[in-house]
């Protein structure tokens, strides 16, 4: 979804060829999305790495969880690694977050 875009919605349900959709439409209107940097990594060990994210906006309505994703390759996505952390998002600010199980002399 795209932010402060406005969307119309209208439920259907559908009986082989035949298509019922509800008599009423809902609409709701996008506000701001989360703002969120990534920063180098710090107390690298053999197995381990500590990033510092910081969310200075937690958007509108806010975010509730946040996370960091990993790979070997470059732009790592939720659906593409399942190296992944994830926690409950306390507040605006900088988090540290630990990954670990690393494999030794790897770029991530």
């Amino acid at each position: 979804m795209k932010a402060n875009t406005t969307y119309y919605v209208r439920a259907y349900a559908k009986i082989g060829d035949k298509i019922v959709y509800a008599s009423n439409e809902v609409s709701f209107k996008t506000l701001r999305l989360p703002s969120i940097e990534t920063f180098a990594s710090q107390d690298v060990t053999s197995n381990s790495a500590k990033i510092f994210v910081s969310l200075s906006d937690l958007g509108n309505p806010p975010a509730n969880t946040y996370g960091i994703v990993w790979a070997t390759t470059p732009n790592p996505h939720l659906a593409s690694t399942p190296n992944r952390t994830t926690g409950n998002l306390p507040t605006m600010g900088t988090l540290q977050i630990e990954m670990s199980n690393l494999q030794l002399n790897t770029t991530y």
